[in-house]
């Protein structure tokens, strides 16, 4: 719910007073949106699973191995929660042990931790799990259960822990585990997993009839600013049928971790409600002035925006993709955790901040195989392209590991198209102006939380975002409440000719109170 407290989303007349208050932060102890006590159960339930998974290793009633999947996969998964939790309120009690009675819950009251306490002891935790590594042959996603592959239902631990650095600003670490979870496949020998996997794979689409097999926005050929010529096979991400990591189609090449709903088994799709009862719609102010802006042929609108992520009314549906797989299930959305666009743009953060703008930059539009990277000779002719599209400062001065990146032909990130070129949208230049370095780093670092915000909305990421950037910010003495307030969330209450919330420089004053 913190998405509606953000600027992309807005309430309807059919929304509930309840969603009507946290829109407005008007909260109060009995708005049922405002309670953390469900994501503190699921935490007690990952508090007693640990708790138990260490008793079975003792009595050998695990191996080794068992037990460091299953006490690794929901470790991450209780530190994701935290994770939100402070997105949320800001500050909250770290409780590791089963609560098992009132008194254990009562030692804990007006124990709070804020992110500068908190995060630390969340990257500490994750460091010292027994693995990060991805389940792929685990006997514990063996099978497709109702038609479905539950490899990508489990938590990506590598992700977990470089948004935990990324949120604590410490950018170097976060781009290592980006850039690891990036790297996925590199190195496999099928050559589709290889060039297409987390990549962000474009590719020149000159037929006259059919569509892409990759998510992409392109035009017909010889359709090339006519409406009925667009194709826009990037809204089949949340449409596609659920698929399994082990898998080269191209939703395994986009979904990292996720979970599918379906109307035949529990729990159903808790956003039916929300959005296809438009009781939460895609604020005016985003329709407008966000997604209506010209892709790079000057048709007139973002098509991430209407038509995928929302309708003309404005009711969003990207939650509201139905396959059929069997007559045993009926699946209707999904909830998309983490996907590669939102790597790379997480990876972009990161690596801007760490010194490397350009790279970062490439990311944002589109991608590596970029003109910086073909590299000059000192008479100003061109080294042949096996020494060029290999990311760092010449063909003999390669990038650190964390920021290399090989676009040659036929290697694995040659055909990276960038968030925005594959959506078929105009780079985004730095200005005149930048005189230094900073400047550039911080300039772009805005680009790449509103690009997020076209790519990424209604995915449960916009808040965290803004609050994550706001908070920099203050920290280096910059003005993080305006970023937060009147650059990105007033516009949406002024758009919408209704009085915007009461947040103010008191950081605190932007999170939801805990009421314990």
């Amino acid at each position: 719910m913190n998405e509606l407290r953000a600027d992309l989303m807005d309430v309807t007349s059919a929304a509930t007073p309840e969603l009507e208050k946290l829109n407005q932060n008007q909260i109060d102890e009995s708005n049922q949106w405002v309670t953390p006590l469900q994501f503190y159960a699921v935490i007690n339930s990952c508090n007693d699973a640990l708790a138990n998974f260490d008793k079975m290793l003792a009595e050998n009633k695990l191996t080794q191995d068992e037990y460091n999947e299953r006490y690794s996969d929901i470790g991450a998964l209780r530190t994701w929660i935290y994770l939100q939790l402070l997105n949320i309120y800001g500050s909250v009690p770290y409780i590791t042990e089963p609560l098992v009675n009132l008194s254990d819950v009562e030692k804990y009251k007006g124990q709070r931790e804020n992110a500068d306490q908190l995060l630390p002891k969340l990257i500490a935790f994750m460091r010292s799990l027994p693995t990060l590594d991805d389940y792929i042959y685990s006997d514990l996603v063996n099978g497709t259960p109702n038609g479905y592959s539950l490899d990508p239902m489990f938590v990506s631990k590598r992700l977990v822990l470089a948004d935990l650095y990324l949120y604590n600003n410490q950018y170097a670490e976060a781009a290592h585990y980006y850039r690891l979870v990036m790297g996925t496949d590199e190195t496999s020998g099928n050559l589709t997993m290889r060039r297409q996997r987390y990549r962000l794979y474009n590719y020149a689409f000159t037929s006259t009839s059919g569509e892409p097999g990759w998510y992409a926005v392109v035009f017909r050929d010889g359709h090339i600013e006519d409406e009925n010529g667009l194709i826009n096979t990037w809204k089949y991400i949340f449409t596609d049928p659920p698929s399994s990591r082990k898998t080269s189609d191209r939703a395994s090449m986009e979904r990292i971790w996720y979970i599918p709903f379906d109307d035949k088994l529990e729990p159903v799709n808790p956003f039916t409600k929300l959005f296809e009862g438009y009781q939460l719609k895609a604020s005016d102010y985003a329709m407008d002035s966000l997604w209506g802006k010209p892709m790079r042929n000057q048709f007139p609108y973002d098509a991430r925006g209407k038509g995928s992520s929302f309708n003309e009314k404005g009711l969003i549906i990207k939650y509201s993709g139905r396959n059929s797989g069997s007559s045993l299930a009926r699946q209707h959305g999904f909830w998309m955790i983490s996907r590669a666009a939102g790597l790379h743009l997480r990876y972009a953060e990161a690596a801007n901040r760490a010194g490397y703008p350009y790279l970062a930059w490439c990311f944002l539009n589109n991608g590596i195989r970029n003109s910086k990277y073909r590299y000059q000779k000192p008479d100003g002719t061109y080294f042949p392209d096996d020494s060029c599209y290999v990311t760092g400062t010449s063909p003999f001065d390669p990038y650190p590991l964390d920021y290399r990146f090989d676009a040659r032909y036929p290697r694995e990130w040659e055909q990276n198209a960038g968030v925005r070129g594959r959506a078929f949208m105009p780079v985004v230049n730095f200005p005149a102006g930048l005189t230094t370095q900073l400047d550039s780093i911080q300039w772009l670092e805005k680009q790449i939380v509103r690009e997020a915000g076209l790519e990424l909305a209604f995915e449960g990421q916009r808040w965290s975002d803004l609050v994550r950037i706001a908070r920099r910010l203050n920290k280096e003495g910059r003005d993080g409440f305006r970023f937060l307030f009147d650059e990105n969330i007033k516009k949406k209450y002024d758009r919408a000719k209704i009085p915007a919330p009461n947040f103010t420089t008191n950081e605190q004053s932007w999170y939801l109170p805990f009421y314990e």
